[in-house]
């Protein structure tokens, strides 16, 4: 029985052999189905053969890019701009540097000039045949060109100067005129406290407005002082230098009313836990009561005795605040002594 399968399996080898010499040879291939089971593959699979739109397509061959023969390099961007050599480009220069240019020392070249040109020539050029010469206004020579004009009102025109420029007009003016000085001293306003009142405030507000707004957070702590210690410096640099100024200008009884007026600022400041970052509102208490002393030694009964008293007045809730404040005390008490004996 062993044998006989081996032949059966070798009596097949020819069959499967005559099978595959007949698919690999497209000789004895036909139209129609190979009548083999192993290769029933239709004929169009082995030999494909193009459609009409293939041949069509395959006629044309390969589509071949041409480039411009414009172009150096094939990837240049023809939309590129050539860069300007600046060897030769030419500065033009002005219309009256041109024309001067073709009238010196070439007369043969008028007789051949456009009538326009000759008549910027008669422009430019004198009867003598010199230029004329013109002078460069200076605005210092000048002054203010809104002097000259009498429509704009003289109130004005002093709104726009500084207080060094209105202070040296007034100077100049005295010179001229000393009995202009005894005149403007009789009229001499007090000074204004309203805007450094508000500048006051100002900086007051900013204060406010940095610190915490949640609840939960400290308004007085380190970090909430870190946050507003900008503005806090700010508050306390206007304190010295309105104080300063009005000291400066020895006007005494609006350096006393001021001293009223920025006390209650300074109060409304923050008061911090930690002790050293209250050495701005300490400083600025000390500036207002120094100050104080100075405007009560130099003004004296002048100051009147209404504002002393008014000030008496301050001066206890002032020495809650600080201490120094009852450095004021004796002086104020002697100068209402003084006026009680002048009345």
């Amino acid at each position: 029985m062993a044998n006989t399968r081996r032949r059966i399996t070798l009596g097949e080898i020819p069959f499967m052999r005559d099978a595959l010499t007949a698919r690999d040879s497209p000789n004895i291939l036909r139209p129609t189905l190979i009548d083999s089971p192993i290769n029933n593959i239709p004929l169009s699979y082995l030999s494909p053969q193009l459609s009409p739109d293939e041949q069509i397509i395959a006629a044309r061959g390969r589509r071949s890019i041409v480039w411009s023969p414009h172009h150096d390099h094939p990837l240049k961007s023809p939309l590129k701009t050539p860069t300007k050599k600046l060897a030769t480009m030419q500065l033009r220069s002005s219309p009256r540097k041109r024309l001067m240019s073709e009238f010196d020392g070439k007369p043969e070249q008028v007789q051949h000039m456009t009538p326009e040109k000759q008549i910027q020539r008669e422009r430019i050029v004198g009867t003598k045949g010199t230029t004329s010469a013109s002078k460069k206004i200076r605005f210092d020579d000048i002054g203010s060109m809104s002097r000259l004009n009498p429509d704009v009102p003289f109130s004005k025109l002093l709104k726009g100067l500084s207080n060094d420029q209105l202070v040296q007009i007034i100077l100049d003016s005295v010179k001229k005129e000393p009995q202009l000085e005894e005149s403007i001293r009789q009229n001499l306003p007090a000074p204004d406290l309203k805007p450094l009142e508000e500048r006051l405030n100002i900086l007051k507000r900013n204060i406010t407005k940095a610190l915490p707004k949640t609840r939960l957070l400290s308004k007085t702590d380190g970090a909430a002082y870190s946050r507003a210690a900008t503005h806090v410096a700010a508050f306390k640099k206007c304190i010295f230098e309105q104080s300063k100024t009005l000291a400066e200008s020895c006007h005494w009884d609006a350096l006393l009313d001021y001293v009223s007026i920025a006390w209650a600022y300074v109060k409304g400041t923050p008061v911090w836990e930690n002790q050293n970052h209250n050495a701005a509102r300490r400083l600025c208490f000390k500036q207002l009561i120094m100050q104080a002393n100075n405007a009560l030694d130099n003004g004296g009964v002048y100051l009147g005795e209404k504002r002393l008293q008014e000030f008496a007045g301050r001066l206890k809730s002032m020495t809650l605040d600080c201490e120094d404040a009852n450095s004021c005390h004796v002086v104020v008490e002697k100068l209402l002594q003084k006026c009680f004996i002048i009345t």
